[in-house]
């Protein structure tokens, strides 16, 4: 791929990132892939169970099989595939399977373009309920009670996932200075633990 193409593609998925941020109201960043430079198994972004792929192309109205394919492969059986693709001239669309809007439709090669202002209506409608991922050390119904991890820094309640979209990593002090954040009183054992997770 031209360095030019890596690059528009680079900067849309960041766009797209943002969007992400701004019209679902998220308190963490989308975290974009990188690794997905090097293998095709991956894709640019992942929000809870939103495997999504973004394509942005000069001339054209319609995305090509290739994008929707590799979208496909990225997804696997345990994530939902979003394709969000645009052309010049014209608006940001997204391409879902249309089972994942409606179970009751079998087809999985049945699918649904749309907007994008309708797709972000319906991750908050259909998707946003749909899981709750909490670690919280001070669980009662838990066998333990944490206040402080193996590090020293003090356990707090937080949600990993939140209404089915994905808040943020676990860091021990290791890996929140590789990340520049801050650790979350996870570090137990030498490594990194959730405390008392639970759905």
């Amino acid at each position: 791929m031209p360095v030019n193409s890596r690059a528009k593609g680079a900067n849309f998925e960041r766009e797209i990132a943002n969007l992400l941020i701004a019209d679902l109201n998220l308190t963490n960043p989308v975290k974009r892939i990188l690794e997905q430079t090097r293998t095709k198994e991956l894709p640019d972004l992942q929000l809870g169970r939103l495997c999504i792929e973004c394509k942005r192309y000069g001339d054209g109205a319609e995305p090509l099989n290739d994008w929707w394919d590799q979208v496909i492969t990225s997804a696997g059986d345990n994530f939902i595939p979003i394709l969000v693709y645009k052309f010049n001239r014209r608006p940001i669309k997204v391409k879902i399977r249309a089972n994942s809007l409606n179970s009751a439709i079998k087809d999985e090669a049945l699918t649904v373009e749309m907007l994008w202002p309708d797709f972000i209506s319906i991750v908050k409608t259909l998707f946003q309920e749909d899981i709750n991922l909490v670690d919280d050390p001070f669980s009662e119904k838990a066998y333990f009670q944490y206040s402080f991890d193996d590090e020293g820094v003090a356990c707090n309640k937080k949600s990993i996932v939140k209404n089915g979209i994905f808040q943020g990593f676990i860091n021990n002090l290791k890996t929140a200075a590789m990340a520049k954040t801050d650790p979350t009183g996870n570090g137990f054992g030498g490594g990194i633990s959730m405390s008392n997770l639970y759905l």
